[in-house]
């Protein structure tokens, strides 16, 4: 079996993002292998055509894993993609820019190769009992939270100055951020800070035609991640 062992342990947005690198080595006949942070062990259960590991398990090719090798090894049954450290390799580039860069594959239409399993169930669940919402109720989705969940910050500059009920994106056992579709699908405004929610969206059908990023770094980040999005609606606000 030829084994494509990707390492890109977080950032969930760094994740999604390159899907499409996944897909590419697939489509050569690659098993996927790509080990994420314990908190992350989840996504088996919404994308199901990539084997995601804790990297703290076993895993085979682990030595190469933990080699620190910043280049792609290449050969007829094993490659290995370290995208976590693309930006090393061209640090002229942006960083996400970088990634697509490093495995010789186009960004280009980026969505259409993240897939996800939605579980409506737990969406539903999620709306109607946990937040108490019902299909007429008009909210605000915002999301303050950055950073992988072991060291979550907060944008304290994100503030929602409105009637309307706000709808703010937490921690929930059981639940997951793919179970938080429906809620961000029907709200009437999105406020939230740059994170993995954002390239979510880019698969979301919603209703909302207010969007606001709110971007810590002021315009550094906007030139790091602009050009990402086919969604050309967002409104850019910078601390």
């Amino acid at each position: 079996m030829k084994v494509c062992l990707i390492r890109q342990p977080a950032g969930l947005g760094d994740i999604l993002y390159t899907q499409k690198i996944a897909a590419h080595y697939r489509d050569m006949g690659y098993h996927i292998l790509w080990p994420v942070i314990p908190e992350y062990a989840w996504l088996n259960d919404y994308i199901r055509d990539i084997r995601f590991i804790s990297e703290e398990e076993s895993f085979p090719y682990k030595e190469i894993y933990k080699s620190g090798i910043i280049n792609v090894i290449e050969n007829s049954d094993f490659s290995y993609v370290p995208l976590q450290y693309a930006d090393l390799t061209f640090p002229k580039m942006k960083i996400m820019e970088a990634k697509y860069e490093l495995s010789g594959v186009s960004r280009e239409n980026w969505q259409n190769h993240l897939n996800f399993t939605r579980n409506e169930k737990k969406e539903d669940e999620l709306f109607y009992d946990i937040l108490e919402l019902k299909d007429n109720t008009k909210y605000i989705f915002s999301n303050r939270m950055w950073g992988p969940p072991y060291d979550v910050k907060k944008n304290t500059s994100l503030v929602i100055d409105k009637d309307l009920l706000n709808i703010e994106l937490k921690f929930i056992d059981g639940f997951t951020l793919f179970d938080w579709c429906k809620v961000i699908e029907r709200a009437a405004e999105i406020h939230i800070t740059h994170t993995s929610v954002v390239y979510m969206i880019e698969k979301l059908n919603l209703l909302a035609t207010t969007l606001i990023q709110y971007l810590p770094g002021k315009q550094k980040q906007f030139d790091q991640i602009g050009a990402l999005f086919n969604n050309m609606e967002w409104n850019y606000l910078y601390d």
